[in-house]
């Protein structure tokens, strides 16, 4: 059984000699660093910045960035990029609390999403909401929001975009920004550099259908990726499979996205299996 590893984050810098190949280059280990409290601390992603700044997101079940608030806290912490932690925050509720997404803009800030079992950045909708936070380099937190409905819902990746935007996906079992298809549903909302919500979008079939990866480009596009286990860009091919999906920006004035790509993948290697893959929902992240 898979399970996130506790923290530990290490920087490689790959190194070329003026006259050496791809292949014949080493691999030279600039640092390792590692931080944790005596209870169960584990990263989830890490974003690194135009600066050589590094970023991770992750949960933990004791005092790391702050007092522990209840159940596990979810954290963000820079490192620069000599290795020096720069400073660590720490957020939560009197429930579990998971930062999953990270991700480094352009204009020195930094955003984490994940899950909120209590009321983080506004009334809780029910059971579980997915949130996202805003904080500045020097980590001062500039906004919270979230995300939820009467079901559970979780929040996956984040990605921000050279405008100040910023884009989460994630799963719901609700009806979030459509219709519930059935089950789980995966969902991309965009939120504004002040943290106003500007639209939602869900995507799924009767079966279970899941997104904890989003990417936004420099022309104006985002995409989603994920899994599903009915068919939601073509025949499933058995069992779990692969998909990507392209939303094109900017987006009708009635927040209807057009979805003009989307595709199922097939590929063995993307197969996401049981016994090996790590599922969103479950503020421990256990597969």
């Amino acid at each position: 059984m898979f399970r996130v590893p506790t923290f530990v984050l290490t920087a490689v810098v790959l190194v070329l000699p003026a006259a050496a190949s791809l292949h014949a280059a080493p691999l030279i280990l600039q640092w390792t660093e590692q931080l944790g409290t005596g209870s169960s601390d584990r990263n989830s992603r890490v974003s690194a910045d135009s600066l050589g700044n590094v970023y991770i997101s992750g949960r933990t079940e004791g005092s790391l960035g702050g007092p522990n608030v209840g159940g596990s806290d979810a954290f963000l912490l820079k490192v620069d990029a000599s290795g020096t932690l720069q400073w660590t925050e720490q957020l939560g509720t009197g429930g579990d609390d998971v930062g999953w997404g990270v991700s480094a803009d352009s204009l020195g800030n930094v955003y984490i999403s994940g899950t909120a079992g209590g009321s983080l950045g506004g009334p809780n909708a029910g059971l579980t909401d997915a949130f996202l936070a805003k904080y500045n380099a020097s980590g001062a937190l500039q906004w919270i929001e979230q995300l939820g409905t009467g079901s559970d819902d979780f929040g996956g990746g984040v990605s921000a975009d050279s405008l100040g935007n910023v884009y989460i996906s994630g799963v719901t079992q609700g009806s979030l920004g459509g219709a519930n298809a059935g089950g789980w549903d995966a969902f991309l909302a965009k939120y504004d550099a002040s943290g106003t919500l500007q639209w939602t979008e869900q995507l799924g079939t009767s079966s279970y259908d899941e997104s904890p990866g989003v990417s936004a480009d420099s022309l104006g596009n985002v995409y989603i990726s994920g899994f599903t286990a009915g068919s939601l860009g073509g025949p499933n091919a058995g069992g779990e499979d692969a998909f990507v999906a392209k939303y094109a920006i900017p987006e009708p004035s009635s927040g209807v996205l057009a979805l003009f790509g989307l595709a199922a993948l097939t590929l063995l290697a993307a197969r996401r299996r049981r016994r090996t893959t790590c599922r969103l929902p479950g503020p421990t992240m256990v597969c």
